[in-house]
């Protein structure tokens, strides 16, 4: 099984029924209190270790494309009329000048290049967090903007800029921190996947 495919959900669930399995096979010995406190912690330390695990390993994939990130960004010229999808998408977080991991492992595995050879549109994303309220008790309430870009790279065109909204921050709050609202991924996401393919 692909590890992207095998969420920390679904190894959590596995670990769990391991681990009432052992609670089960060992449920008449008498252990020590570290041992104990380790039988306790281990699903928590193998979830960890794994989510991290994941985490490494989904983000190598990343490597070769780093190197071509100014590449995916030199584009500035516009091109109106037809949006659309060409070939296969690489996404960009430009505040970050990297490859955008969540929006890259977001996208269905028929539109990520598997490689710079690949890619043929880029997609620029900026998002920012606004101050849209306080709260009594003190905190801000932040909504998220995200500004993409559609860019064809086999002409050097930006294709569109479209700007998405997230949710209302929380209305009330217990706290004094800020609250932020969701950001827009499933409406990008939707216009993303509902763009034609060329």
């Amino acid at each position: 099984m692909d590890i992207e495919s095998f969420s920390p959900a679904v190894f959590t669930y596995v670990a769990l029924l391991a681990y009432v399995a052992i609670l089960f096979l060992v449920r008449k010995r008498k252990f020590r209190f570290w041992q104990t406190a380790l039988l306790l912690l281990l699903p928590v330390l193998a979830l960890v270790l794994f989510a991290v695990a994941r985490y490494l390993v989904l983000e190598s994939r990343l490597d070769p494309f780093k190197a071509h990130v100014s590449e995916y960004t030199a584009v500035t010229e516009y091109q109106p009329g037809e949006t659309y999808i060409r070939g296969k998408v690489i996404p960009v977080n430009i505040q970050d000048n990297a490859i955008d991991f969540n929006l890259y492992y977001d996208l269905p595995k028929d539109l990520r290049a598997g490689s710079p050879e690949e890619v043929r549109t880029v997609i620029e994303q900026v998002c920012t967090a606004s101050l849209v309220g306080t709260y009594t008790r003190g905190g801000g309430a932040y909504r998220w903007t995200c500004k993409l870009k559609v860019i064809d790279l086999s002409i050097s065109k930006i294709l569109e800029e479209k700007t998405f909204t997230g949710s209302e921050p929380p209305g009330t709050t217990t706290g004094s921190k800020n609250q932020y609202g969701s950001k827009p991924s499933d409406e990008i996401m939707d216009y993303l996947t509902a763009l034609p393919r060329k």
